[in-house]
């Protein structure tokens, strides 16, 4: 990932920020919650699905699709 990029995730545009050994998301179209990134930043939680981000990989999941938490 780099500073600064864009990229489509759930239905919005989103724009990943670097601070420190941190990143952050912003989305840029007004999507209602705002993006989380979680399990040190491989995963984004964008409205209703978790983006998967690996090393040449990406997958998109939909809470619907999740089965329910013990």
């Amino acid at each position: 990932m780099t500073d600064g990029a864009v990229v489509p995730l759930g239905g919005t545009r989103l724009r990943f920020v670097h601070s420190g050994s941190k990143w952050t998301g912003e989305a840029l179209d007004g999507f209602g919650r705002p993006p989380r990134l979680i399990c040190s930043g491989s995963v984004a939680e964008v409205g209703d699905t978790f983006t998967i981000l690996a090393a040449g990989a990406q997958m998109v999941v939909a809470r619907a699709n999740l089965p329910p938490a013990p």
